[in-house]
């Protein structure tokens, strides 16, 4: 008697929200070369939709090389190589898919987590939307294909979803004002506002959070740090909200 058994489907993670990271099973696998990166963020943008071999070829080269289309051949048969499926990527006429099944990208997640933020929020849900909004953020690794060598997609696709993640940020700070977490908050915005000093909502948010905490001087000394920098980097004032919380620091 032949006793047939069954293979056990192994389980795959792909991660954009950072650098880029594939798990098959309990192995995580390398991709190292910058071209393999490319056309494999560029398919999983586009799970489970042709690309077209031209699309797949103005991510990774801005100019073209005559021999282009053999190369990214090459860098499809590496990938299915290092995966050990030769249907990792399906080829259809001239275009690539990469089937991806629900869950197995991090951006499903941030998807249902948001989602799910903006429904908590519209039933009044605060302790709701702040947990799908902390976890959607901990998704984030880093800056969105934070190791594709691809200005098309660094420009295009990871800049919008880097900016999800501060409009994420942005909710959940005015949530924790408004649950009275104001040392948290300032620690949080000290470091936001490093990396994205331009975002003049952030120094609105350091300002209250100061305040609140009765750290009036410093709030009103983040002001004036924010004032300088925006002089002397773009020769503008700050803006009418960022304003109006100087000038009722000045005369609670």
């Amino acid at each position: 008697m032949v006793v047939v058994t069954s293979e056990k489907p192994r389980t795959r993670r792909f991660s954009l929200l950072g650098t880029l990271r594939l798990d098959i099973g309990s192995r995580q696998v390398a991709v190292t070369a910058g071209k393999m990166k490319v056309v494999l963020a560029a398919l999983l943008l586009n799970e489970n939709e042709p690309v077209t071999s031209d699309r797949l070829i103005e991510y990774m080269w801005e100019r073209p090389p005559a021999s282009a289309r053999t190369l990214l051949h090459s860098v499809i048969l590496r990938l299915r190589r290092i995966t050990a499926d030769r249907e990792f990527i399906r080829t259809r006429g001239s275009n690539y898919v990469l089937g991806v099944q629900p869950g197995e990208l991090d951006l499903h997640d941030l998807s249902a987590l948001l989602n799910r933020a903006d429904n908590a929020r519209a039933h009044s849900d605060v302790a709701t939307e702040h947990d799908c909004l902390s976890r959607a953020i901990e998704l984030w690794r880093g800056p969105t294909l934070a190791d594709v060598p691809s200005p098309a997609l660094r420009m295009g696709v990871a800049a919008r979803f880097d900016e999800m993640r501060l409009q994420a940020l942005d909710r959940q700070n005015d949530l924790d004002l408004a649950l009275g977490r104001c040392a948290e908050v300032v620690s949080r915005l000290r470091e936001v506002t490093r990396e994205h000093p331009y975002k003049e909502r952030f120094w609105k948010q350091l300002m209250t959070a100061l305040y609140r905490c009765g750290r009036q001087g410093e709030a009103l000394g983040a002001y004036h740090e924010l004032r300088r920098m925006l002089g002397r980097e773009l020769g503008i004032e700050p803006g009418p909200d960022v304003k109006a919380v100087y000038q009722s620091i000045l005369r609670p």
